[in-house]
């Protein structure tokens, strides 16, 4: 639990890095880009996020974490230089609005064991390079294993809204923490001035970065394509076109008024259970639908502005009529290669994971003081441009 850190919580950067250091052994910091949005992080947590004792103890712990990966990073990066030279062929980004489907749709393309996924323990410690014949193994499987439960004591319920397990696939938050620059953190505190700084910043050093990364994750286990899911990923799809040229996009829609509301209810949750003065409903309705406007219209904008051809559209309510038919249109529409095994393997994923297996996520608008006319008003232009 918690309780085991130290109190009171140190949350000076320089305290932070000196931890990470004496924790690793390692005193290579390579580019150190990330320390604006380490500082800016940090000042916002505690002038505005009213962090409880675990909150900040929650808060230290990811930060000396992505500070040790930091570390860890260049030194598989100094160690192996050809890992720069190892491609990262058409990846496919699910970029879209959380509580879509977008999970669901993660978790059955990686049931295609020639593609590349990343697993939970792989994105929380990506370095040292991961290598076949121990990733079933390794020892940071163990350490993700004790991560994931401690999240789920700290957000009781968590389970029935998003499932978190060391060796199944997850989002590519972690890996953009590691920059300090991940809009995924702003789902976890209450940071005004950080979630403003983070969408007048330029991306594109962030997703290099990235992509070293997913070039350390596949240089002994590659696969080709890369399956990668990110809501945040919305906030990026300029600077991922410009680090990824060849990237391919998924978008799913569903219902806005369902989706804002199952959003709501996830977003509370957490932000509640790291915070000494709770939120009320109604402040978490504003804060969810103000803080997606932003990237669902820079999203909305980059997709007008490209080459069409990188995107792809699926709708929430096709996806879980048809999965494997909607999957197979997928694949055509990017020329990916869907073979009978991998069919196979998604049906009998299908068959053991039907819905609701964790648990039923219940809400509704109202609780968060929010109504379809409202929805509407604010989520108008995407209604109207994806006929949702």
């Amino acid at each position: 639990m918690l309780n085991t850190y130290p109190q009171p919580v140190n949350l000076s950067a320089q305290d932070l890095m000196d931890a990470a250091q004496h924790q690793t052994g390692l005193s290579d910091w390579g580019d150190l880009d990330f320390l604006e949005g380490l500082h800016r992080l940090l000042a916002a947590c505690q002038q505005e996020a009213s962090l409880s004792p675990a909150g900040q103890a929650w808060l230290q712990q990811e930060c000396i974490q992505a500070l040790s990966n930091r570390l860890h990073i260049q030194k598989a990066l100094n160690d192996e230089p050809a890992i720069l030279k190892v491609p990262v062929h058409r990846p496919l980004f699910i970029a879209t609005l959380p509580r879509s489907g977008s999970t669901f749709l993660h978790r059955l393309l990686a049931q295609d064991s020639r593609a590349r996924v990343l697993l939970h323990w792989e994105l929380q410690q990506p370095a040292p390079p991961p290598r076949p014949s121990t990733r079933a193994t390794d020892q940071r499987i163990a350490l993700a294993t004790i991560t994931a439960r401690k999240e789920q004591a700290l957000f009781s319920g968590s389970q029935t809204m998003h499932l978190v397990r060391a060796t199944i696939p997850e989002e590519c938050c972690y890996l953009l923490k590691n920059s300090f620059s991940s809009f995924d953190t702003t789902f976890w505190y209450h940071v005004p001035s950080y979630f403003q700084w983070l969408c007048e910043y330029d991306l594109t050093h962030t997703y290099q970065y990235y992509k070293k990364q997913l070039q350390i994750l596949s240089f002994h286990c590659s696969g080709e394509p890369f399956f990668l899911k990110e809501p945040g990923h919305l906030t990026g799809l300029d600077a991922i076109l410009r680090v990824f040229p060849d990237a391919c996009f998924v978008q799913v829609h569903r219902s806005p008024y369902e989706q804002v509301a199952s959003l709501c209810s996830l977003q509370g949750h957490t932000q509640n259970a790291l915070r000494h003065t709770p939120l009320s409903p109604h402040t978490i309705g504003q804060i969810v639908l103000n803080r997606w406007l932003i990237p669902l219209k820079k999203a909305m904008q980059t997709r007008s502005e490209a080459d069409q051809s990188h995107f792809y559209d699926i709708y929430y309510d096709d996806l879980l009529a048809d999965p494997i038919t909607t999957v197979s249109q997928l694949y055509d529409y990017f020329n990916f290669e869907l073979n009978t095994d991998a069919i196979i393997q998604m049906q009998t994923w299908l068959d053991d994971n039907p819905r609701n297996k964790h648990g039923r996520h219940q809400y509704t608008l109202e609780q968060f003081g929010l109504s379809p006319e409202l929805i509407d008003e604010k989520m108008g232009d995407y209604i109207q441009t994806y006929h949702i």
